[in-house]
């Protein structure tokens, strides 16, 4: 049964693996758990660590905790500035909450969120919402 599965191309195991390398490595270290998985069920040997898709997977994946984390950080500050805070919260006077990219709180059919808007205002052009936190 196994034998009729497709074969991955090299250049996607190693770019899979070098993002999830990235994702998994223990800061000021070279540790990685999905390394020393690899390593524990024998397939550490079909990864390249040395080619450009590991490489470029590896950008990758410190590229999405650089955004995990900024978008954590900001939706903690959207948190503590509040609604009616002067960098995150709802109306004009808001620094980061105006504009056609603007980020902090906003109501969202029935509830109040946090999150990224892009574009014009909902309903009049086109937008994208992207809610990070809904607030109890």
């Amino acid at each position: 049964m196994l034998a009729n599965l497709p074969t991955i191309p090299p250049w996607l195991v190693d770019g899979i693996a070098g993002a999830g390398d990235s994702l998994t490595t223990v800061p000021f270290t070279s540790w990685s758990l999905t390394e020393q998985i690899r390593k524990r069920m024998g397939t550490n040997g079909q990864v390249n660590q040395s080619s450009r898709s590991y490489k470029v997977g590896g950008w990758t994946g410190t590229s999405l905790s650089v955004a995990i984390a900024a978008g954590g950080t900001a939706t903690a500050a959207a948190v503590a500035d509040g609604k009616a805070g002067a960098y995150f919260g709802r109306g004009t006077a808001s620094v980061f909450n105006v504009g056609k990219v603007r980020f902090g709180w906003y109501w969202e059919v029935n509830r109040d969120a946090i999150g990224l808007r892009i574009g014009a205002a909902r309903g009049t052009s086109w937008y994208s919402h992207i809610p990070f936190w809904y607030p109890k």
